[in-house]
């Protein structure tokens, strides 16, 4: 899954989702930058444990379910 900035319809990144037991996570498995930008992002607005963490790799997201005609959670 590939996933765009709103503004300048540019691709951001690649997703990876992956299911099992039934769960689907999401991980960033690919960063799309400019080569002014930085290689190695942070994520700066995340809170929590995500807080300054590198967004490479990341997992965004985690127990989201099958419910009916989509799913919810996570």
């Amino acid at each position: 899954m590939e996933n765009t900035d709103d503004h300048s319809v540019k691709q951001k990144v690649v997703i990876r989702i992956t299911e099992s037991n039934g769960e689907l996570r999401g991980e960033i498995e690919k960063l799309l930058r400019d080569p002014s930008e930085d290689r190695n992002p942070k994520c700066v607005k995340c809170e929590g444990i995500r807080k300054d963490r590198p967004i490479f790799s990341m997992t965004i997201i985690t127990g989201m379910k099958h419910d009916g005609d989509g799913y919810n959670g996570g």
